[in-house]
């Protein structure tokens, strides 16, 4: 309960008009991977960051640090996690597909 009231009461302030935000050099949204990599067996999405780098490493064999993005699947191919390293760290982003019941399909 106590790490809710704290997370409740931090307030996030969006930078005044004509004031740079400080991290926007810094972080940047998304990057411009030179390579697309999809695992192609599904993976429980209760796997954390660290996980699927274990999983590129050892069952991709490639190098997480590459600049590539790293995609996996849930097994009802409804949602997504890309993982990625942009330099200052690693990212993972989740997409749920749509609500009219769409699915991740490749060949």
């Amino acid at each position: 309960m106590r790490l809710f009231d704290i997370a409740s009461t931090r307030q996030c302030q969006p930078p005044l008009a004509g004031q740079p935000d400080e991290g926007a050099e810094r972080m940047r949204m998304f990057v411009e991977p030179s390579d697309i990599y999809l695992y192609l067996d599904n993976v429980d999405f209760r796997k954390s960051i660290n996980v699927l780098i274990v999983v590129v490493e050892q069952q991709m064999e490639l190098n997480p640090f590459r600049d590539a993005l790293f995609v996996f699947c849930n097994k009802k191919r409804d949602k997504l996690k890309v993982l990625y390293w942009d330099k200052t760290g690693f990212a993972l982003w989740y997409k749920r597909l749509g609500a009219t019941r769409s699915r991740f399909v490749y060949c």
